[in-house]
């Protein structure tokens, strides 16, 4: 899906991408496509290469549905945060957010049958949440993605993804 939002063009892009006052004036699903939207190529092969490595890291421990509802769930609260908690953020695109997001589900996931590496994947989560809140998004990574980092959206997926992965993990329901 965010390989053919990047090959159509500009246009899709705009209408996809998650952009406040738009959301505010009814287009509601701006709050989900915005994670579709990459500008550049090394956006989108960065965010694909990050899905890689959580799928490789956490993939056997989830059902395909419960990615797809961890998928929808972190965006949406991701996406929905940074509405009511950032209200001065009028825009993002792009997978960043959400992969923080999955990261950190799979890791609260997985936590009980591969704590050695689900206790190390969430301190470097934590360090890199961390480090970006203290010193800002890197200005090498921005010039190479041709836009600013917004870390508020790291945390935001981060903290929805930690909340998906306790409940799928704590509770016996097959959804």
């Amino acid at each position: 899906m965010m390989v053919a939002v990047f090959l159509s063009g500009a246009g899709v892009a705009d209408a996809l991408m998650y952009h406040r006052p738009s959301v505010l004036g009814g287009e509601w699903w701006r709050l989900l496509t915005g994670h579709w939207v990459h500008r550049s190529g090394y956006h989108l092969a960065l965010n694909l290469a990050g899905l890689v490595l959580v799928w490789h890291l956490f993939g056997e421990f989830l059902q395909g549905r419960h990615w797809l509802v961890l998928t929808f769930l972190v965006a949406l609260g991701q996406s929905v945060s940074l509405m009511f908690v950032y209200p001065d953020i009028l825009w993002f695109e792009g997978l960043s957010g959400l992969l923080h997001g999955l990261l950190a589900a799979g890791a609260v996931i997985a936590f009980s049958r591969a704590p050695v590496v689900s206790g190390l994947v969430l301190a470097v989560l934590a360090f890199k949440l961390a480090a970006e809140a203290w010193f800002g998004g890197s200005a090498q990574m921005e010039a190479l993605l041709g836009q600013p980092i917004l870390i508020e959206s790291h945390w935001c997926g981060a903290i929805a993804g930690s909340i998906g992965g306790y409940f799928i993990a704590h509770t016996r329901t097959n959804f």
